[in-house]
């Protein structure tokens, strides 16, 4: 099956090995083209020829968000069949975190380039939210490697008082150690918009 893939968002299906990790899924020749994918609730994007973020591996017969970049477009995609690849488990990354929220169909993704901690130690067992109009719209527990925090949108009943496409989320942090939950500052945070791969510093 090829996938002839525009620029930004393409909604695609994956029908390869279960389980295939993403930089194993995409062939070599057009992986550098793709900035991110977005799944429910996870995302990847692609910094340094390298793949971050919650989303790690490819589950068959689910829908993605591929996106690609527009000095590329448009693209042909076919998934990578070698039957040699193996699946992998998911890491730590993804544990449930206790701070939920409810999954909707508008979110966006904000990957942390760094935390300027000067009041605690950073761990995994720390736990980053994020909070449009003082409601929780998604968390993420922390890891070295550029943690993706999603923010999900405003899409109905469910979901009132989430992310509209005016609103720039703010982060706090669940210090694990002590209990706190710290604000979290950062400059030029971009405002909100459905399927954005944003990176971050705060």
């Amino acid at each position: 099956t090829v996938y002839n893939l525009h620029d930004n968002a393409n909604l695609i299906s994956y029908i390869g090995p279960d389980g295939v990790s993403v930089s194993d899924a995409l062939p070599d020749e057009i992986e550098h083209m793709i900035y991110g994918i977005i799944s429910q609730g996870q995302a990847a994007t692609l910094i340094d020829s390298v793949w971050y973020g919650s989303l790690e591996n490819f589950e068959i017969g689910k829908g993605y968000w591929v996106m690609v970049s527009e000095e590329f477009s448009p693209i042909d995609l076919v998934w990578n069949l070698d039957n040699n690849q193996e699946s992998k488990k998911s890491s730590e990354i993804n544990r449930e975190s206790p701070f939920s929220c409810n999954q909707s169909t508008l979110q966006s993704f904000y990957f942390l380039e760094g935390i300027d901690a000067t009041t605690f130690d950073l761990d995994e067992n720390d736990i980053i939210i994020s909070y449009c109009n003082q409601m929780i719209v998604g968390s993420r527990y922390y890891n070295t490697g550029y943690p993706d925090i999603p923010a999900m949108g405003y899409d109905g009943d469910n979901t009132i008082g989430y992310c509209l496409e005016s609103n720039v989320p703010n982060f706090k942090i669940h210090d694990s150690e002590t209990g706190r939950l710290i604000d979290l500052y950062g400059d030029n945070i971009p405002q909100w918009k459905n399927l954005g791969i944003n990176k971050i510093m705060l």
